[in-house]
């Protein structure tokens, strides 16, 4: 099947369904009928990948992650993945996930101690950041009142801000950080020999 097979109409398909249009709804209709469909039948081309791999072939690189976290980018599987591009963590999609876990945490601080922390102690995991593109990050920056800037169109991260305490609505939280050794290889290491380049 490919996405010709679908006939139906985004717009028609939101109104049967809702009883209205929906610009978000169609707009997600129209990327699972040009797109994510595609996309998805191309999986099983991670059979013939895993051959070709055994068989000493090429493999095309791609990334990696999770299409289940707004990453079906990713698809189709089968290819030989990246893992860290250190310039997009965390992504906008982790910054909003990152903002809702820094103020769940900080209204449970709340109900149990009736106050604001003043710091709080994190661990940052390798292998979570690489599956949400960096939630965990998001809310120890979020927490220190802190936020990512991203370039438009690339979405990498080009630098910090910091948000204005009446934005904010609340103290800026000290955030204790220990860094995984895998966190540390994968992220720091590579960051820093991507931003400043060695000779060696």
């Amino acid at each position: 099947m490919a996405a010709s097979d679908f006939q139906t109409d985004p717009k028609e398909t939101a109104a049967a369904v809702l009883g209205r249009c929906h610009p978000l709804v169609e707009a997600a209709l129209d990327f699972i009928a040009r797109d994510l469909f595609t996309r998805v039948c191309q999986t099983t081309e991670e059979i013939e990948a895993v051959v070709r791999a055994l068989e000493g072939g090429f493999l095309p690189p791609g990334p990696s992650g999770a299409p289940s976290r707004g990453q079906a980018h990713i698809l189709p599987t089968g290819g030989n993945f990246y893992s860290v591009d250190p310039q997009k963590i965390p992504s906008l999609g982790a910054w909003e996930v990152g903002k809702r876990l820094g103020d769940a945490l900080l209204e449970q601080c709340s109900k149990e101690t009736g106050k604001y922390p003043e710091s709080v102690g994190m661990i940052l995991w390798g292998g979570s950041t690489l599956r949400s593109k960096g939630d965990d990050l998001a809310e120890i920056f979020y927490l220190m009142a802190v936020r990512s800037i991203w370039q438009k169109g690339s979405g990498n991260v080009k630098g910090l801000e910091i948000i204005a305490l009446d934005e904010l609505g609340r103290p800026r939280v000290d955030v204790v950080v220990r860094i995984s050794g895998f966190f540390g290889t994968a992220f720091l290491i590579w960051s820093n020999f991507s931003i400043k380049p060695r000779r060696w």
